[in-house]
């Protein structure tokens, strides 16, 4: 992960949505086309005198909205914003006009499925009109005078489905959000970012447009929700182990060693600009002493005081070559 690099994200995010109390993945995606996240930060302005003029500005909250868009239909995008779980059972559907050729008494017989008992047949006639006659097993009769005519029988039947039920009392709760994309640089893929939100509570609005010249989507908006304080976090996974520092620094510049005191040394790796400091590990540096009689240091940067005077420790980051230095001074008490 360099820095002051040119480097673009171009695609669109994957995600999945964890439900923290089932400990259980809810949802994947892995098509989406598009996907947005949003913050905003509510303002207060102060203004005042001549010309109303602006003064001051009072930040108080921050606000963050995510909008995902699957290129698929995906039933489980509309439970969640339902609130409810997908259920499979047995319940009442309908065969859309199944197509019967009546007999020359005018009775025919639908044979996709088996009517339910006490149901009726929504008959289409020839004319367009539809009349409503009871089943009688699996046949009905529309009488002589349409002996022989083509019709189109409307009717249900029980079939065992995933049902989603949408009612008035269930509202989407929060889960966990993760989205993941991926970053080049000129040189190929650089880096992968990871989007975690603990608590994204989807809207429950949906909306599913159907058109006949593109294929439906799902989509879900919703907001990100204060967790303990935290709204997410923006993650950034290197491709390469390799992270490269711009120097490197030890947590001290000068320390004094009394009889018998050692002091172990923590190195940082800096990047540079909003880059936070890196903790090396002190196995991948070399340690050396100016005056190994004064102060000495072993490979873990452990400082041990041997008699009174002075030395340098001398750091050297393995990978980079990068270097730094550590006055010591060694006096007894």
């Amino acid at each position: 992960m360099g820095v002051n690099q040119d480097q673009f994200i171009t695609t669109v995010a994957k995600c999945f949505l964890r439900d923290p109390v089932l400990d259980a993945i809810v949802m994947k995606s892995k098509t989406l086309v598009n996907s947005n996240i949003a913050f905003n930060v509510e303002e207060t302005e102060i203004r005042g005198g001549e010309f109303h003029k602006l003064l001051f500005t009072y930040n108080y909250g921050r606000t963050g909205e995510i909008t995902l868009e699957d290129a698929r239909y995906e039933p489980a995008i509309f439970a969640i914003q339902m609130g409810q779980t997908i259920q499979n059972k047995l319940s009442n559907v309908y065969v859309f006009e199944e197509d019967v050729t009546l007999d020359g008494s005018g009775s025919g017989s639908v044979n996709l499925q088996t009517p339910i008992a006490g149901t009726k047949a929504y008959v289409q006639l020839p004319d367009k009109s539809i009349v409503t006659k009871p089943f009688t097993g699996s046949d009905f009769s529309l009488g002589a005078s349409y002996a022989n005519q083509k019709v189109k029988v409307t009717y249900q039947y029980n079939e065992t489905v995933d049902m989603i039920t949408v009612d008035g009392d269930s509202f989407p709760k929060s889960y966990e959000l993760v989205m993941e994309v991926k970053v080049f640089d000129k040189d190929g893929e650089k880096e992968r970012i990871q989007w975690i939100f603990p608590a994204f509570k989807p809207s429950g609005n949906f909306e599913m447009p159907l058109a006949s010249d593109s294929p439906s989507t799902s989509g879900m908006t919703g907001k990100i929700l204060d967790d303990d304080g935290v709204y997410g976090y923006k993650k950034i996974i290197p491709v390469s182990r390799v992270v490269n520092y711009s120097g490197i620094a030890a947590d001290v510049g000068q320390i004094e060693l009394d009889s018998g005191e050692e002091y172990t040394l923590t190195v940082y790796g800096l990047r540079g600009g909003l880059y936070a400091p890196v903790t090396l590990d002190n196995a991948d540096c070399t340690f050396e002493s100016s005056a190994p009689g004064v102060a000495s240091v072993n490979a873990a940067g452990k400082i041990a005081y041997v008699t009174d005077g002075s030395a340098y420790i001398t750091i050297e980051h393995t990978d980079s070559g990068l270097v730094d230095t550590v006055a010591v001074v060694c006096e007894a008490s």
